[in-house]
């Protein structure tokens, strides 16, 4: 995924937590937000920008996919 595609998931699951209506989802989009920060993080530590277009892996392409 990219920076892009990332900041992106992370506000709509920032979205889907204010608006969760029991508190075991408000938690789980947390977790996610949580998870997208980390990756973000990793990807604006490297010194070349050239990581910011990889491709997530299949797992964590997953984990991020919006419905």
């Amino acid at each position: 995924m990219t920076i892009k595609e990332l900041l992106r998931a992370r506000r709509l699951a920032s979205v889907r937590a204010r608006k969760a209506d029991t508190p075991k989802r408000r938690e789980i989009e947390f977790d996610l937000i949580s998870a997208i920060a980390k990756k973000l993080r990793r990807i604006r530590k490297r010194d070349d920008a050239s990581g910011a277009g990889e491709p997530a892996t299949k797992a964590e392409a997953e984990r991020f996919k919006l419905s």
